[in-house]
């Protein structure tokens, strides 16, 4: 209640400056036809050299009175910007595909999703029934493309205990990097944080290469392996098939010793940690059992659970300040669910009233950088039907609909979309939008068509 009073001082005290000012430039208009006026008398009595001598100064002091005018307005305007600034720019995800070898030029403000130890964990373990994975892969097409490659078996060699195994493997969706991505919600629910529809198209091209069916001789030598290579025939794949290539994102792990300060809350049965955040910022508590709620206070991160033991907790800290110029010539764009800021943006925000217009989707759309004019906002369809010659797209908030069950969507609402820019990672990127757009829209099944696409 007390931040809902000061907002609306601030709204009031905003407008009675807002009419004041209006009031003032009347009188000052009244006030220069008057000069005006009296400048026109004494221009008759002067000479031709006083009166150039007098335009010239005139116009040096009227152009740094325009100048000063102009100041005080983008002033004006900032402060009223201020004002509705949100909270959301605190938690902007970054992600970026890198090299490991070139690992070095980001590891102060960027950190590996899934470990790399996580990744090559149990390789030479028994095949049985489990699943054996030889090495993680970045694929480079699209995801419609991607799609083609399910269940496609590719020759390979593995080189072990110094002899050659002929084997057959698969391409297979690495899923965890998608299920570290929606951890984040956790992390966000737990600490109080609006989720924001993550940008998870290198997370989709991430592919595990598995061993398809066994190979005897190999099984009952694999015991001998001090480790092994693998060499894949990707056939035509080759050239868009990155190994040894990490996926990062802005979000370091790191375990955090509490206070000894432990106090039991008002109903006795919940305790209250205490974490001393040292001038770090993004410090979020990660969910474990029996926590409950996070929240801040300065300098200080409290955690609610039933546990009245815990001194070492784990946490998220998500990085703010990312040198993006260290990605301006990578292979690989920096991508990001940042929005931009505009007055509008932030207006739509902070309020809590949803929206349901044509002007709501195109504003949601024009307001990720991501998109950059590549994906524009042509039209709008709702009908109960099902139209043919959609766009190929994924649900990157499928795990939230899984969660809560949506039932009862109605109309089918279809977005047109024109399609400036077409390569790998376009389909993606109407994924990401889509999904954010059924996220605020959930009452719809929300579909996207491209615009003038007839075939």
């Amino acid at each position: 209640m007390k931040n809902m009073k000061s907002r609306e001082g601030t709204k009031s005290v905003s407008r009675s400056n807002y009419f004041q000012n209006i009031k003032k430039c009347v009188i000052r208009r009244r006030e220069l036809k008057y000069f005006q006026k009296l400048i026109d008398n004494e221009l008759k009595d002067m000479s031709a050299e006083e009166r150039d001598t007098y335009r010239k100064t005139s116009l040096i002091t009227f152009q740094m009175l325009a100048e000063e005018l102009e100041d005080r307005k983008k002033e004006f305007e900032q402060r009223i910007f201020d004002s509705v600034r949100v909270k959301e720019k605190e938690t902007i995800i970054y992600t970026a595909l890198i090299p490991e070898k070139n690992y070095y030029l980001y590891e102060d403000f960027m950190y590996p999703i899934v470990k790399k130890s996580v990744l090559t964990a149990d390789r030479l373990e028994p095949l049985a029934d489990k699943e054996r994975i030889f090495k993680t892969v970045f694929i480079k097409k699209s995801y419609s493309e991607l799609k083609e490659l399910e269940g496609r078996i590719f020759e390979a060699n593995i080189v072990g205990n110094k002899r050659y195994y002929d084997i057959n493997v698969k391409l297979v969706p690495d899923e965890r990097f998608i299920k570290k991505m929606h951890e984040l919600y956790d992390v966000f629910d737990v600490n109080g944080i609006k989720w924001r529809t993550l940008n998870t198209a290198y997370a989709m091209k991430m592919y595990k290469v598995v061993q398809a069916e066994e190979n005897p001789d190999m099984e009952s030598d694999i015991s001998m392996f001090a480790d092994f290579e693998v060499y894949v025939d990707f056939e035509e794949l080759e050239g868009s098939i990155y190994e040894e290539h990490m996926l990062v994102w802005n979000i370091e792990e790191r375990d955090i010793i509490s206070t000894h300060l432990v106090r039991p809350t008002e109903d006795r049965i919940h305790y209250e940690h205490t974490i001393k955040l040292n001038n770090e910022k993004g410090v979020y508590i990660y969910p474990r059992e029996h926590i409950f709620l996070s929240y801040k206070e300065k300098e200080t991160l409290y955690v609610i659970t039933d546990n009245k033991e815990g001194s070492i907790w784990k946490t998220w800290i998500i990085k703010e300040n990312i040198n993006k110029k260290r990605f301006e010539n990578a292979e690989f764009p920096l991508l990001n669910n940042e929005k931009n800021y505009n007055f509008l943006n932030s207006l739509r925000a902070e309020s809590e009233v949803k929206m349901r217009s044509e002007a709501e989707i195109k504003r949601i759309i024009t307001s990720y950088k991501a998109l950059e004019n590549k994906i524009l906002y042509k039209d709008y369809y709702m009908t109960d039907k099902r139209l043919e010659n959609t766009l190929e797209y994924y649900d990157m908030n499928s795990f939230l609909t899984d969660e809560f069950r949506l039932k009862g969507r109605g109309e089918n609402l279809y977005i047109y979309f024109e399609i400036n820019k077409r390569d790998y990672l376009t389909e993606d990127f109407l994924s990401f939008i889509i999904s954010d757009i059924q996220l605020k829209f959930h009452e719809y099944n929300c579909i996207g068509v491209e615009y003038g696409r007839t075939v």
